[in-house]
């Protein structure tokens, strides 16, 4: 007889639906009020992100990447600390390129499993931060040359 996956588990395949779905409402609807999102080593010198500063950096982002796809690698779960670890692959389609890359997330899960109450994410800075960054720069430019076409006709 098969188990049944357990609540946090449950969660963590929800946290890897909101991702595939690229929407900020199903992104945010899997953590807690007071989740907190960190991307490591410590090294980055990334402060933790609430949900409010996680929107406003993922905000620009979402529209930048198009075909989003978060696929599943490897599985870890310690359900008595309701920790779930996982080896994830990302894709997608950006202005200034394919993006593929492969982390680590650690969820740490709210008492009773359901949602998410701190968000660890490792990154590699020599590609994800930098694809990031400019992928970033570019989209700022993008905004500065709206601004001049816009803005000299009035």
């Amino acid at each position: 007889m098969a188990l049944s996956p357990s609540p946090s588990l449950q969660t963590a395949h929800r946290v890897i639906a909101a991702y595939n779905t690229w929407t900020l409402d199903a992104l945010l609807a899997v953590r807690s009020p007071t989740c907190t999102h960190q991307v490591l080593p410590s090294q980055h010198n990334l402060p933790p992100l609430t949900n409010a500063q996680y929107a406003a950096f993922l905000q620009p982002v979402l529209a930048a990447f198009r075909d989003f796809r978060l696929t599943v690698l490897d599985t870890v779960e310690d359900a008595a600390a309701r920790k779930v670890a996982m080896r994830v692959s990302s894709s997608a389609v950006t202005d200034i390129g394919e993006y593929r890359y492969d982390n680590m997330i650690v969820m740490h899960m709210s008492a009773d499993g359901a949602a998410v109450e701190r968000f660890f994410e490792w990154a590699d800075s020599g590609y994800s931060l930098g694809f990031v960054t400019r992928l970033l720069e570019h989209i700022a430019e993008k905004e500065k040359e709206k601004e001049r076409e816009g803005g000299g006709g009035e």
